[in-house]
């Protein structure tokens, strides 16, 4: 094979290996744009299942803020004083002078009246006021209990939301990579493809022989 033969052959390789390269950084091009699609609909499901940890810890550190012994005894005391304010409220306010026959009495008679009345409602607070004291107790598990509950229905609404974003995760992924696809160039396949067929033609001394060389 003469020089004028290598020629053509040396750029039909040259050509071949040039396109080749191309297509793998042509698919290494489209590759690397799908990964990173994909991944950025990966960091914002993280960010969102991000917010709703945060959320929920912070729901349940002001739950927990909320069972130490200070904050339970001021509760407790609060509840213990509007219970024993709804019962004083429906004590009855007696006047001894409308009593049944008090207003033709002696001073004697109403003052005695008076007397029965006072010391029957001081009974009533008294009574009262340690129904409420043992009562409140009541009122603060039930309490306890209804916040227990309402936080953790807010924690268990977060949890399951970064489980749904989870859940639905890959196909999300899927939906972008489609939407932001980046199609190949073809350029290397078809200058491989020519440099090939260069090459074949000078191997087999058609372009020499056709007086394209001289």
């Amino acid at each position: 094979m003469c020089y004028a033969e290598l020629i053509p052959l040396a750029v039909g390789v040259a050509a071949s290996v040039a396109g080749n390269q191309m297509s793998q950084a042509d698919a290494q091009s489209s590759a690397q744009h799908t990964a990173d699609v994909r991944n950025q609909v990966l960091g914002g499901t993280t960010e969102r299942n991000n917010a709703l940890s945060k959320d929920a810890t912070t729901i349940f550190n002001g739950r927990l803020g909320e069972v130490q012994p200070g904050a339970v005894q001021a509760q407790q005391g609060n509840l213990t004083a509007t219970r024993q304010s709804a019962l004083d409220n429906n004590l009855p306010t007696i006047d001894p002078n409308n009593m049944p026959g008090a207003a033709d009495g002696s001073a004697l008679v109403k003052s005695s009246i008076a007397r029965a009345l006072s010391e029957a409602l001081d009974k009533s607070k008294a009574t009262s006021a340690a129904n409420a004291k043992l009562n409140g107790y009541g009122d603060l598990f039930l309490a306890q209990g209804l916040q227990d509950q309402n936080a953790g229905r807010y924690i268990d609404a977060d949890t399951n939301a970064a489980k749904a974003n989870n859940a639905i995760l890959p196909q999300m992924q899927d939906i972008a990579a489609n939407q932001n696809y980046q199609p190949l160039t073809g350029i290397g396949g078809v200058l491989s493809g020519i440099g090939n067929s260069v090459a074949a033609a000078a191997g087999a001394g058609k372009l020499t022989n056709s007086g394209f060389y001289g």
